[in-house]
């Protein structure tokens, strides 16, 4: 049951939509009618009713209760507007010729982690696609960069913590002398994602206690 419930949030969390079919759900949002939806997107009411369709059999679930008046959205529809919305707001900004993107690399991609020399390699990819696409995306204004993390609490780390002598190890090789976390590295990822980072791109920020310093 608990499992079930997982999915059903996770499949309502955000939108599965393309950009023609944000525009469809919000106009029909704002204008509250398949008729004012229709004028607004220049078509007619059968096309938008039919694109509607569409988009209920996509997600799976009726988002709004149609009346010969208008239409209410479903308790699905509500929780999709803000995300629908964020989505079209970056849009806007895309289409505008600008955008961010972050990758997440791993410090494991900077030196040598014999535990898990995979992970390792797959981190050091992350590093070498974020120059690469920092230099081929530079003329749409679209920057590019990483963020290599050190040891950080979390659920992947959590089974070193069944033994003292696997922490201290991984300790030894951080001057700050304890794990980050995750609150630790979201502001760097937020700050590459603002016009405070406009001209920073293709680089990669490491948050990892100095452990890529010895």
């Amino acid at each position: 049951m608990a499992a079930r419930a997982r999915r059903q949030d996770s499949a309502h969390a955000a939108p599965p939509f393309d950009w023609e079919q944000i525009r469809l759900f919000l106009a029909v949002v704002r204008e509250g009618s398949l008729a004012g939806a229709a004028a607004r997107m220049g078509l007619d009411v059968s096309t938008v009713s039919r694109r509607l369709d569409r988009l209920e059999e996509r997600v799976g679930a009726p988002l709004f209760d149609r009346t010969r008046d208008g239409t209410a959205p479903s308790a699905v529809a509500e929780q999709l507007v803000a995300h629908a919305e964020e989505m079209e707001r970056s849009a806007t900004r895309f289409a505008a010729g600008g955008a961010s993107v972050v990758n997440l690399a791993s410090m494991s991609a900077l030196r040598a982690v014999p535990l898990v020399p995979g992970y390792g390699a797959a981190k050091a990819g992350i590093i070498d696609i974020t120059r690469n696409l920092a230099v081929k995306w530079a003329g749409k204004g679209i920057r590019v960069n990483a963020v290599a993390p050190g040891t950080i609490d979390t659920p992947m780390t959590a089974p070193m913590h069944i033994a003292a002598e696997l922490v201290e190890s991984e300790l030894a090789h951080i001057p700050l002398r304890r794990f980050g976390s995750a609150g630790e590295i979201a502001p760097t990822v937020a700050f590459l994602c603002t016009e405070q980072s406009s001209y920073t791109t293709g680089a990669v920020f490491v948050v990892d206690g100095a452990s890529d310093c010895i």
